[in-house]
């Protein structure tokens, strides 16, 4: 892990893969994925890439309250956003067990479901 220049404090993980989607140290990759990471050591996103770098995937992740929540799930064509999946969880006040509302949104942000929690 190295920490990177940007404005917001992360670390990121690069790491390439072969054909059998080996790990591979071998820059002239099948795929590559960079996951980055929080200032705690929790995962913040992973990206996946082909050989030719155009993203083919993104997702996001938020730890509210604790829990490994995924926020958006993206896949792309083309370097072109293709689907996508964003989540957004509205806690009870009076309770920090479960969401009672989980909203899922197409990349149009259209929703597509809507989830009461018990």
């Amino acid at each position: 892990l190295s920490k990177t220049t940007k404005a917001e404090d992360c670390y990121s993980l690069i790491q390439y893969f072969d054909l059998n989607q080996k790990p591979t140290v071998n820059k002239k990759q099948i795929s590559k994925t960079i996951t980055q990471y929080d200032e705690s050591g929790r995962i913040k996103s992973i990206q996946n890439f082909l050989a030719d770098d155009t993203r083919s995937s993104r997702r996001i992740y938020s730890y509210e309250l604790g829990n490994k929540k995924e926020i958006a799930w993206e896949t792309y064509k083309n370097n072109i956003l293709n689907r996508a999946v964003y989540n957004m969880y509205i806690y009870n006040p009076f309770s920090t067990s479960k969401p009672i509302v989980k909203i899922t949104l197409n990349k149009l942000n259209r929703p597509i479901a809507i989830k009461l929690g018990k």
